[in-house]
């Protein structure tokens, strides 16, 4: 590809962006495959926070087969929140954006906001990692259980668009399953009463902390690529 063909592409790409954020305080779709009561709260408390870091919906480059990006967002009380965002840009070129903000909420001060290219390897290595996450096989949510009586504040979530589609997947307190807690066996009946209301898929305690695992690999990864010194919840 030529560097006139290049340059236009990263324009197309950042006018692209830019347009999605005007059109969307909309950061994502409407049949997001959430609980009720989280669809409710985590829109708005996520959207509240990409739009403090100045970040744009990635839902809406689905419509572009092309178009492959992929976010993660870490927030919580212990430590401070950041977004790693990757970018194709063209066949070659890939693009890291790195935000830090110095407290949570962010309130709109970034105290960090910084781009780099990436290599070929680092790509493939991201991409691995991805893939053996199986996250377009994920549900949204992990077990009711540890989504509702989690201890720690940390959360992590997890956007791509690839191949004309948009997933995300979230995850509370993704390191160390062990701090999980779980209420009382004598309130087993009615937890399966409000997991059933609630929509949450059927998924028990081994299966989420191997996923946990997965997807800190994929964030510990992006820290490495990044430079960034942070404890990985």
């Amino acid at each position: 590809m030529s560097k006139k063909q290049t340059a236009f592409a990263t324009i197309l790409l950042m006018i692209t962006l830019c347009v999605s954020n005007l059109l969307a305080a909309q950061y994502f779709p409407d049949d997001l495959n959430m609980p009720a009561r989280v669809n409710q709260s985590f829109v708005k408390a996520e959207s509240k926070f990409l739009e403090s870091m100045k970040e744009p919906p990635l839902w809406p480059r689905a419509k572009d087969p092309n178009a492959i990006s992929y976010r993660l967002s870490c927030t919580g009380f212990k430590q401070k929140p950041v977004i790693f965002r990757l970018d194709r840009i063209t066949n070659t070129k890939w693009v890291l954006t790195t935000k830090q903000a110095d407290y949570w909420p962010a309130n709109n001060v970034s105290k960090l906001n910084r781009k780099q290219s990436l290599t070929k390897e680092e790509v493939v290595q991201f991409q691995k990692l991805f893939t053996e996450l199986q996250f377009w096989q994920l549900p949204s949510v992990g077990a009711f259980e540890v989504e509702e009586e989690i201890m720690d504040g940390t959360t992590w979530i997890l956007e791509a668009v690839e191949k004309g589609r948009y997933h995300l997947v979230r995850r509370r307190a993704p390191r160390d399953s062990d701090r999980f807690w779980f209420s009382d066996p004598r309130h087993a009946a009615e937890l399966q009463k409000i997991k059933e209301k609630e929509g949450y898929p059927d998924i028990d305690r081994d299966t989420s902390a191997e996923v946990n695992n997965k997807l800190v690999a994929v964030g510990e990864f992006l820290v490495k690529l990044s430079g960034l010194k942070v404890e990985v919840h």
